[in-house]
């Protein structure tokens, strides 16, 4: 348990530590493809708008998306204007894949952080019923019970 309490901590001190003096987070990637953009200008953003940020990099050039949310998100935007170009490649530059793969990053550290959350709060659930075992029978009759939960 201890252990992943110190990853999180060391994970979340590691991303957060630079974001001191972090200036405004960015609300949309208009300017993506010619900003570089480092990790402390996502600080406040979640893994939902992570995943339409990144995706709007594509979207500026038009890409049509098989996901059908974030077609319809993105049609809502004057300046979206899907390609009837069937193979859909896009072209990114440099500073743009930085930023699509620094938003992945995120993205997958954010999950992370999530899964190893979920793990943790599943482990506890057997600890907290394993002091109900023993707040309601004698230890004499659960010694193997608590064993199965170690």
């Amino acid at each position: 348990m201890k252990k992943y309490s110190c990853i999180l901590l060391i994970l979340f001190g590691a991303f957060f530590a630079s974001n001191l003096y972090a200036q405004d987070s960015i609300n949309d990637c208009s300017k993506c493809n010619i900003e570089k953009y480092q990790q402390w200008d996502f600080v406040d953003k979640d893994l939902a708008a992570l995943k339409l940020l990144r995706n709007e990099i594509f979207a500026r050039h038009n890409y049509t998306f098989k996901d059908a949310k974030l077609q319809k998100h993105f049609e809502a935007f004057e300046w979206y204007e899907p390609t009837s170009n069937p193979d859909n490649k896009v072209e990114l530059n440099t500073i743009e894949k930085h930023n699509v793969e620094l938003i992945k990053t995120l993205e997958y550290r954010l999950q992370y952080v999530a899964a190893i959350q979920k793990l943790k709060n599943t482990l506890n659930a057997k600890e907290d019923v394993q002091s109900t075992f023993w707040r309601h029978y004698s230890p004499g009759f659960l010694y193997r019970i608590s064993d199965s939960f170690d």
